[in-house]
């Protein structure tokens, strides 16, 4: 009777990690491409954010009349913040959800580089830099885990590397970015491009996610994100970031 018993909670153990194992995202599908495109954008988003003031810091020293170290800290209080943060956000991510919590990220640090652009002081800027660091703490610290419970263990590897290989792509053309734009206008413009071109909506079709007829979860169904332009943002992406073969807003 034990026996049976035992072999009976075997099976029904089995049962469930296959299923469990089938619902998750394989490398190949729509899902996964998609899901690897969000993740790629917010990685490169997110360095591209923090990494942007490196090359104005000469430019920071003349207009905010610091000194050359002091004008480091523009990035070195962001940078502090951001590993001091992670801990904390990868333990609220469990109480309010992966993707909210990478949403919120991304558009909160998105809007407070806008807001370092028109920051009149010193330290302003660097309050501004500061805060932006701890909301940048929000994709990294969620990212690995997402990516481990959404993806199939075969594709693992593969979306983590897509990931990576985001991140630091974007910390180069971030620096890239904002050099070239205050050669061209002023530092405050080329910042305040950036922020604004990581928070903006991507194009997409009309009722490119409709709520699907059996599970009520929005589904994507004609409309798919277009990567014609480098616009695609990061907020977007991770708040269209799939799940499971659907293209769920983040509200799970």
């Amino acid at each position: 009777m034990d026996t049976r018993l035992a072999r009976t909670a075997a099976d029904a153990m089995s049962a469930a990690a296959q299923s469990a194992e089938a619902e998750t995202i394989r490398a190949g599908t729509p899902a996964f491409r998609r899901t690897n495109l969000a993740m790629l954008c917010a990685g490169f988003s997110t360095f591209a954010l923090l990494y942007c003031v490196q090359p104005l810091l000469p430019a920071f020293s003349r207009q905010f009349h610091v000194a050359p170290a002091e004008a480091s800290m523009a990035l070195s209080v962001s940078t502090v913040l951001l590993a001091v943060s992670l801990l904390a956000a990868g333990s609220l991510s469990e109480a309010w959800g992966r993707k909210p919590m990478m949403v919120a990220a991304m558009v909160a640090a998105a809007l407070l580089n806008v807001l370092t652009a028109v920051m009149p002081a010193w330290h302003g800027v660097l309050m501004v830099r500061a805060l932006e660091g701890i909301a940048l703490s929000g994709l990294p610290a969620i990212a690995m885990a997402y990516l481990s419970e959404e993806m199939h263990p075969r594709s693992v590897s593969l979306a983590m590397g897509l990931y990576v290989s985001g991140s630091g792509l974007g910390g180069l053309a971030g620096r890239l970015l904002t050099a070239v734009l205050t050669d061209l206008t002023n530092w405050r413009f080329a910042v305040a491009t950036l922020g604004g071109w990581v928070s903006s909506p991507p194009p997409s079709s009309p009722g490119a996610c409709r709520p699907h007829a059996t599970s009520g979860r929005a589904r994507c169904r004609r409309g798919r994100w277009r990567a014609a332009s480098p616009g695609i943002s990061a907020t977007a992406a991770c708040a269209g970031c799939s799940s499971r073969a659907s293209c769920s807003w983040a509200a799970s």
